[in-house]
């Protein structure tokens, strides 16, 4: 009786260890990929430590060091005050306004009667290039100078005529209206417009042509030229007039 309590019990021992063992096994087989091995938990460990310093380096620069563009703009804006400030000043002209014009990138200075520099002539774009290099600003899409008015305003845009310009826009402009319509002294849409009103079209005879940006799309074309008149006569006359891109005339204006 002793002897069967005693085997039973052992049996039961070894079923329990049996269980164990099984349970073990099950738990090893079922355990995630990363939890494998000692030598996996140390590895994922230290790549969340090195994320995690990673995080906090771009957090503390960001603070620090503002985007580029930012900095790029507030410093941009810097450059165009002092130039402004500094152009107000300009002791070799007599500078009524000065404004730039964030719509259309154009810097704009308006320029006084002194020295009867708009009466000779003698005022260029080239003069403030050189001293302040505004040119050199790429955010500038040209320079522009005003005869002064008093009470107007450029930032207010009460000023529409130019005395001058260098325009990058205009120069892209003009070559295209160059290629599309002038060939020497000639200008194909004025030409074919004037010769309707000549008394002789087959005498017509270009001798100039000047082509000027006006604004927008547009040009300011004059044309002096040989025909002859009612009586058969070659005279020199000179026409003008607004032609755009599309080679439309309009202000079509003839000297008698």
């Amino acid at each position: 009786m002793f002897f069967v309590a005693y085997k039973k019990t052992i049996k039961y021992k070894e079923q329990i260890e049996f269980q164990k063992v099984r349970n073990s096994e099950e738990l090893e087989k079922n355990k995630a990929p990363f939890m494998e091995s000692p030598k996996q938990k140390k590895g994922c460990r230290l790549f969340f430590i090195i994320a995690m310093i990673f995080m906090v380096i771009i957090i503390v620069l960001t603070i620090i060091f503002p985007s580029t563009k930012t900095n790029k703009v507030a410093i941009a804006k810097v450059n165009i005050d002092s130039l402004v400030n500094a152009v107000k000043k300009d002791s070799s002209f007599g500078i009524g306004d000065v404004y730039y014009n964030p719509e259309d990138s154009s810097f704009n200075i308006a320029i006084t009667n002194k020295y009867n520099v708009i009466k000779e002539g003698d005022y260029s774009t080239a003069y403030f290039n050189n001293t302040y290099h505004i040119d050199s600003f790429p955010c500038f899409e040209g320079v522009y100078l005003y005869a002064y008015k008093k009470g107007k305003s450029l930032k207010k845009g009460d000023y529409k005529e130019y005395l001058t310009c260098d325009s990058k826009r205009a120069a892209v402009l003009y070559d295209t209206f160059e290629k599309k319509y002038c060939y020497g002294n000639h200008c194909t849409p004025l030409e074919e417009y004037l010769k309707e009103t000549l008394n002789d079209p087959d005498s017509y005879k270009s001798d100039k042509l000047w082509v000027n940006w006006k604004e927008g799309n547009s040009f300011d074309v004059t044309n002096s030229f040989r025909a002859k008149n009612a009586f058969g006569a070659m005279v020199f006359n000179k026409c003008s007039a607004v032609i755009d891109i599309d080679g439309n005339v309009s202000d079509f204006q003839i000297d008698n």
